[in-house]
């Protein structure tokens, strides 16, 4: 079994590094470079916001088609990130890493030279496939990113996927104005190339910098998946994350329309939705430290209901009866923000540890083999987690564009409902905890009596 995935490791044609092997110097690097291909990746997504449906208007593209365009890159993801977790130990984490950045940049640059196809359906068509691939790209590098953080960095995974958290934050951020300045600059083209072409140059950094580490499979990926599919920890983690998402993605078409009272120029609108990814970049490494430190679920109950607390406020909902203004909504915002970090950086830790006690307890993993199981778990669960985040991205927008333009439902009423579906998951978590202590304490009773047996009184008296 060890010489058939040695081969396998030998026909990579790169000799593999043990993580704990990596100087402290290169661990350094690797984040670095991940962080910058997770800004890239969210720049991307969100460069098409400022000026894609004017030239969609322009060529008489429907609003459906022009939505349908823009949810194609998370449906994708979602998609193919469990796939990518499955496959990602035969085909190697560095290999899928790389493949990923070299694809969506190919794709980037391709969907700038789009609007030179004159026929309306054919440009629609291509424009859904491009972006589609393009998820397809961002679905292997993100996922390839957050196994490769889980396997260098196994003693703060928090604290390092924090930093991804925020220059995800930073790319939805720059995204959009520079993607306007690009497109003023130079035309549709130019947007596209320029990140493009950053990201190939990213993924050539990358084959140079990153080293191959070993991705040897003793444990089955889609065994282990379905395994972890059915475990309540992860199946409530990952209601988690798609509510977190959801509660980030309802606002994008519903908070603009709801600000017109207000009276705010679109720079003003523009800040007024900065503050919320303002206060969750800010306060991402925070909680990242302070979680792997004090634990994860903890941050993740208090933030759950502080972000309940938030989405009240930001309505307001209608048993609240304060009036709207811009410092309520900002300072909801900005609170939204900081406890979303603080219940969403720790998520995918738990889900990983949830996962490690899984394995741990199955009859078939045995000490020998935890080491080299280790990277089919954070491939499995980086799989999983990818995929959460991309279903609350699509979900996000339906639920808030659903809720306020096909059932005239107020913004009010919307953000009270997406409060207490956080407030559920805050409940479920809660519960989940107290089971896991109480399962725990029963266990380790259990074990105890069993140990003060003595071996003499159970033998056979013949």
């Amino acid at each position: 079994m060890e010489e058939s995935n040695q081969s396998k490791n030998d026909n990579q044609g790169q000799e593999t590094i043990s993580p704990s092997s990596i100087s402290r110097r290169n661990k350094t690097i690797i984040l670095v470079l991940l962080s910058i291909i997770y800004f890239l990746n969210t720049a991307v997504f969100a460069l098409l916001a400022p000026f894609f449906p004017q030239v969609a208007k322009q060529r008489h593209v429907q609003q459906f088609e022009t939505g349908l365009i823009f949810s194609m890159y998370p449906f994708l993801i979602f998609l193919v990130s469990p796939i990518c977790g499955i496959w990602m130990p035969k085909m190697g984490v560095t290999f899928t890493l790389w493949a990923g950045v070299f694809f969506e940049s190919g794709c980037s640059i391709l969907f700038g030279f789009l609007p030179e196809i004159i026929d309306h359906g054919i440009f629609v068509a291509f424009c859904i496939f491009i972006r589609a691939m393009q998820g397809i790209g961002a679905a292997f590098s993100q996922t390839a990113s957050l196994a490769m953080v889980s396997s260098v960095f196994p003693d703060s995974v928090a604290t390092t996927t924090s930093a991804l958290e925020v220059f995800g934050a930073l790319g939805f951020m720059a995204g959009p104005p520079l993607g306007g300045f690009l497109y003023q600059a130079g035309g549709f083209r130019l947007p596209f190339i320029v990140m493009g072409s950053s990201m190939l140059v990213i993924g050539c950094v990358v084959v140079y910098f990153i080293p191959r580490l070993p991705c040897i499979a003793n444990a089955p990926p889609f065994r282990l998946m379905k395994q972890l599919l059915v475990q309540p920890r992860i199946i409530i983690i990952s209601l988690g994350v798609i509510v977190q998402l959801l509660a980030f993605g309802y606002l994008d078409p519903t908070l603009s329309p709801h600000l017109k009272p207000l009276k705010l120029t679109p720079p003003q609108i523009g800040f007024v939705f900065l503050s919320l990814a303002a206060g969750y970049g800010v306060s991402s490494p925070i909680f990242g430290y302070l979680s792997d430190r004090y634990g994860f679920r903890p941050f993740i109950i208090f933030g759950c209901f502080a972000m309940t607390v938030s989405l009240l406020f930001l309505g307001p909902a209608p048993f609240i009866h304060i009036p709207l203004s811009i410092g309520q909504v900002v300072s909801s915002l900005v609170a939204l923000g900081i406890s979303s970090a603080m219940a969403g950086v720790p998520f995918y830790a738990d889900m990983l540890d949830g996962a490690v006690s899984s394995l741990a307890n199955s009859e078939e993993s045995s000490e020998q083999d935890n080491d080299k199981d280790d990277f089919v778990i954070y491939s499995v669960v980086s799989g999983i987690f990818g995929a959460a985040i991309s279903l609350g991205q699509v979900l996000g927008p339906i639920v808030g564009g659903s809720f306020t333009t096909a059932s005239n439902v107020s913004f009010e009423w919307t953000s009270t409902g997406v409060a207490f579906a956080v407030a559920t998951v805050g409940v479920l978590v809660s519960l989940l905890t107290i089971w896991e202590r109480r399962f725990k304490t029963i266990q380790s009773v259990s074990n105890k009596r069993i140990e003060d047996v003595d071996p003499g009184e159970t033998s056979p008296l013949i």
